[in-house]
């Protein structure tokens, strides 16, 4: 049994890793032999049981096709929790083949939730490329609830996920105006924070977005949306 895991997670839309991916998932169907049989998964988030298991090449051919990156993120010891559950009882030997960038963001807390069960053999197949370079929004932080605020202030903190400093822009609006923008260097694989204050919300609810530029191959992460609330506190009746 050859469990065919495709980590569908938001960096795997990442120019280039997804067509090799989908290229990886159908060699393993290629080489499957007439006594193989095969299952389909998607992990990130959760694990998805796209087929049952098979060994119609067209159906898995027809499986991988239809699955894209969404914008979860992945767990490895999902995967193991599925093999657990999925492997056929007997000696049926199974082998899972793990399609991913591997992502360290998927690995769990503890070592012990990734180890395989003894009767399966792991099969890594890596669609990063060495020299993959990133930018990300990691977060908006201040005053976001801005009634009453003299001077509202945000702080967006830029993470760097490359092995050169580079300079960066963030743009900051609100509902589709621009705000205003700040440049400055963001290490190499380290953080840097951008601050935008004095701003004027609308009253009431508006929606605010940040958004790096030169932007990058995953532009899933260069942006962020922000509600900013500008509206005026509603009374309330306490009874005693």
């Amino acid at each position: 049994l050859h469990l065919i895991v495709l980590d569908t997670s938001l960096s795997m839309s990442a120019a280039g890793r997804w067509d090799r991916a989908v290229a990886a998932a159908e060699a393993i169907v290629a080489d499957l032999s007439p006594n193989d049989r095969a299952q389909v998964l998607a992990v990130g988030p959760g694990i998805s049981v796209i087929t049952e298991r098979s060994n119609d090449k067209v159906e898995l051919r027809s499986a991988i096709a239809g699955l894209a990156p969404g914008v979860g993120r992945n767990s490895y010891s999902d995967v193991v929790e599925a093999t657990r559950s999925l492997a056929p009882e007997g000696d049926l030997p199974v082998e899972v083949h793990l399609i991913s960038d591997l992502q360290n963001s998927a690995m769990p807390g503890r070592f012990s939730e990734v180890a395989l069960p003894t009767f399966a053999k792991l099969d890594v197949t890596n669609v990063a490329e060495p020299n993959d370079q990133n930018w990300a929004i990691e977060s908006v932080r201040g005053d976001v609830r801005a009634f009453g605020a003299e001077n509202p202030k945000l702080e967006v903190t830029v993470a760097g996920y490359s092995l050169e400093a580079a300079r960066k822009t963030v743009t900051f609006k609100i509902d589709g105006n621009v705000i205003g923008s700040e440049s400055q260097e963001v290490p190499a694989m380290g953080r840097a924070a951008f601050t935008f204050a004095g701003f004027e919300p609308p009253v009431g609810f508006s929606r605010a977005s940040f958004e790096i530029t030169p932007g990058d191959d995953l532009a899933g992460d260069d942006v962020r949306l922000v509600a900013i609330d500008n509206s005026e506190p509603e009374p309330i009746l306490f009874v005693t």
